[in-house]
């Protein structure tokens, strides 16, 4: 089974399928660090609460909270590994240039319609503190890209590029005034340092959602603006060093898609895939530069970039990990101790034949509990009613064949029921 959600709302108790997904999504994931050479680590799960929230625009409403009742201290159950991750690198004594991976537990009360939503869930974050090349933001897209290509039953669908400092360039806080203003794309008429030739330029990028990179170039060469065409110009390089590294990745810009900019200092960069049964292309993957966040935890100016793999949403969606076929031995050990020496022979001899085999010693009246349950609906049953009378049932056909022939012989090597 994967899950069973849990009396608290919107938590979820984690079971066995799943757990084996994530244990394989964090050894990829330790892989892939190793190959692109980021150092792993782990931050605390706990952040101080007032230090948190001064770095962020999150409301404390939507953050979880502990609290040390005998020093009075108040925290924070961390929420965000790009935030602990600089904050972190901001404490350092010293600003070195790193590269670093964390796969994470986090905390957060997201919105519920989200898919693969919940409250307390796994992510992981790729990321590289003190570099402003693209070079850094190209490499962890294309480490994303590849992440994700390896993950059975996933396929990376869409690069997206977006850059909120375009409408910065034209005015500070216009990029939240798009996003949540009435007017959206039309407050770009209120601001006079934006021609009339620039305003018709973005307000067609804007409207065209999702466009070709062809169409952002196009766009740069229409506009006037220096400092907008600085940014075109910082997310056109950026797509073409990620095009020589993620050759097969699908790149595409988006002025419209202005998610994170309360996170992001500029540059934003989404990667979609279809996962499991889902028909529609997932974000999954989500980072871009964050070159505030040490600033506004410690005041150093560390630049950084970031990206994030959504591993809870691919754990509970991805393919099932091929796993050995599951045994439950069912017998009364109590009550007949030589069905307790057959059980513990039967358990042995299939485990070393690739089976995974458990005993459960209970009374015959106990057997109809196991059976029904749904925690063994995928499971072969060994009924040892006495150590000559055995039966095999349940589970899929060649397999369940396979353990009758193997338990055809007794650990004395005589014949079943001889």
């Amino acid at each position: 089974m994967k899950r069973i959600e849990s009396r608290v709302p919107r938590f979820y108790d984690v079971l066995d399928e799943e757990l084996e997904n994530l244990s394989f999504l964090r050894a990829l994931f330790s892989d892939l660090a190793r190959e692109y050479g980021y150092t792993e680590m782990r931050t605390t799960l706990v952040e101080l609460r007032e230090r948190y929230l001064a770095a962020t625009k999150v409301h404390s409403s939507r953050i979880f909270e502990v609290r040390r009742a005998k020093e009075g201290s108040r925290f924070a159950l961390q929420a965000d590994l790009a935030m602990s991750m600089s904050r972190f690198v901001a404490d350092l004594p010293s600003a070195a240039p790193l590269k670093l991976a964390q796969f994470g537990l986090l905390y957060r009360d997201r919105q519920p319609d989200l898919p693969g939503y919940r409250r307390e869930f796994e992510m992981a974050v790729l990321g590289a503190w003190g570099v402003t090349s693209p070079h850094a933001d190209a490499e962890l897209i294309a480490a994303g890209h590849r992440y994700l290509e390896r993950v059975p039953g996933v396929s990376p669908k869409t690069v997206q590029i977006t850059n909120h400092a375009i409408f910065e360039r034209v005015a500070p806080g216009l990029t939240e005034r798009v996003r949540f203003g009435d007017a959206g794309i039309a407050a770009l008429a209120d601001e006079p340092d934006v021609s009339p030739q620039d305003r018709a330029v973005l307000t067609d990028l804007f409207e065209a959602g999702r466009v070709p990179l062809s169409e952002l170039d196009r766009a740069r060469a229409a506009c006037t603006h220096p400092g907008v065409r600085a940014e075109m110009a910082a997310a056109a390089a950026v797509a073409e060093l990620t095009a020589l590294r993620a050759p097969g990745a699908d790149l595409c810009f988006s002025l419209a898609d202005l998610k994170g900019t309360g996170h992001y200092s500029g540059l934003n960069y989404q990667i979609y895939a279809l996962v499991g049964p889902v028909p529609e292309p997932l974000m999954v993957g989500d980072g871009g530069r964050i070159d505030h966040l040490c600033r506004l935890l410690n005041r150093r100016d560390i630049p950084a970039v970031c990206m994030g793999l959504g591993v809870g949403v691919l754990g509970a969606l991805m393919n099932p990990q091929p796993r050995n076929q599951r045994v439950v031995i069912l017998v009364d050990a109590d009550r007949d101790a030589e069905q307790a020496q057959w059980a513990l022979w039967a358990q042995r001899m299939l485990a070393a034949t690739g089976f995974a085999c458990s005993v459960m010693p209970l009374a015959r009246r106990s057997w109809a509990t196991v059976l029904r349950s749904e925690f063994y609906a995928d499971e072969i049953f060994v009924l040892c009613e006495q150590a000559s009378a055995v039966s095999v049932r349940g589970g899929p056909r060649e397999a369940r064949a396979r353990v009758d022939k193997l338990l055809a012989v007794d650990h004395l090597g005589k014949e079943r029921g001889t």
